[in-house]
């Protein structure tokens, strides 16, 4: 223990009489008080600890202690309230780990004077215990006695589930749902979430939909009679029928698929052609209408007029008609028909062209 043994020493010491530690200085008052503090006056710095309470929670100002004992006194008086969100930094892993437990402590036996902690069992007693955990409510900033981990694994509080989160029926897993527009509905039903979504039938299901209905049996009839003609290419053309099928019955469900463009196209005299394009996508299918229009006086333009689109979750844009939808099983027998398939995922191509250049190769 260090002591003052005259006027020239000025080095913190214990002053026994009064029970205190305390520093003097040559140009001015001495302080006195516990060991920290007068350490801290003697190197003119010091300990610097943010935190939020119930008086400072949302004020431009956060409270803050120099001293962790001054933090922990916080966290005993605003059990519910104490929060250190947004000043991780300033503490050290070992000091985190001491405030989570102490806090979880005395959640456990709310203090008079505090809010009791919410449990998770009074809102939700389905909620397994591998989707509990403890800690700082990340939606909101509050600490709560325990939370509940969502969907996106964010550790929420009871008052924020209620306010933006909404329970799937099929996994349990709670949503982000502010404007109750995340969740699907299915033909039983239920609402579930995106990831739920690709395994059950849902209400509005392209397959319901007479538009996709005759989208789909068409191109199935006219794939069909494709490959009747083009006996030479069978083997690749069923592949591209597989896979063509397998999309329709996924994205028929509102279920994800890997993206396929193919286009047909029939020639309408001289170089021009008519076209029919099609973007199957994760998300959506698209139609639309297309060509090549060649004229020797003027010369040649090539035109594309969008027809049709359909998400997955049965909204769509376009105005046709299921009947619309006859002329592509036309365009597949018609005389000269060009078919052309991109499965970049997969790598698989195909085009009847090559094909044709190759029977005449052949042919000479």
């Amino acid at each position: 223990m260090i002591k003052m043994k005259d006027k020239n020493n000025y080095l913190p010491y214990y002053d026994n009489s009064a029970r205190c530690w305390r520093v003097d200085f040559p140009d001015r008052d001495p302080e006195v008080g516990d060991l920290l503090y007068v350490a801290s006056e003697f190197a003119m710095t010091g300990l610097y600890f943010p935190y939020n309470t119930s008086q400072t929670a949302d004020k431009e100002y956060s409270g803050h202690s120099h001293s962790f004992e001054g933090v922990i006194r916080s966290l005993l008086d605003d059990p519910v309230g104490f929060t250190i969100a947004g000043f991780e930094e300033y503490y050290s892993q070992q000091e985190l780990k001491m405030l989570a437990a102490i806090q979880k402590r005395l959640l456990e036996f709310p203090q008079s004077g505090t809010l009791p902690a919410k449990k998770v069992d009074q809102y939700d007693n389905t909620v397994p215990l591998d989707r509990r955990t403890v800690g700082v409510c990340e939606h909101c900033g509050i600490m709560y006695g325990e939370l509940v981990l969502t969907a996106d694994d964010e550790a929420v509080c009871v008052d924020c589930l209620g306010n933006d989160y909404t329970k799937c029926d099929n996994c349990g897993r709670y949503i982000y749902n502010p404007d109750l527009d995340s969740l699907y509905e299915t033909v039983d039903g239920e609402h579930v979430c995106e990831d739920c979504a690709d395994s059950c039938d849902l209400a509005d299901a392209p397959q319901y939909n007479p538009n996709y209905q005759s989208l789909a049996q068409n191109l199935t009839e006219g794939l069909e009679r494709f490959a009747e003609d083009h006996p030479r290419d069978l083997t690749v053309i069923e592949t591209i029928q597989s896979k063509i099928k397998g999309y329709l019955e996924r994205f028929g469900k509102g279920q994800r698929s890997d993206a396929i463009d193919f286009y047909i196209s029939i020639p309408s005299g001289g170089h021009s052609h008519q076209d029919f394009d099609f973007h199957f996508e994760e998300e959506m299918i698209q139609v639309s209408l297309g060509g090549y229009v060649y004229d020797e006086a003027v010369g040649g333009d090539s035109y594309t007029t969008w027809m049709y689109c359909l998400s997955r979750r049965g909204s769509e844009d376009g105005r046709v008609e299921p009947s619309d939808f006859d002329s592509i099983l036309e365009f597949f027998v018609y005389p000269g028909v060009k078919f052309s398939f991109e499965d970049y995922d997969n790598d698989l191509f195909y085009s009847s062209d090559d094909a044709d250049e190759d029977d005449e190769e052949s042919d000479s």
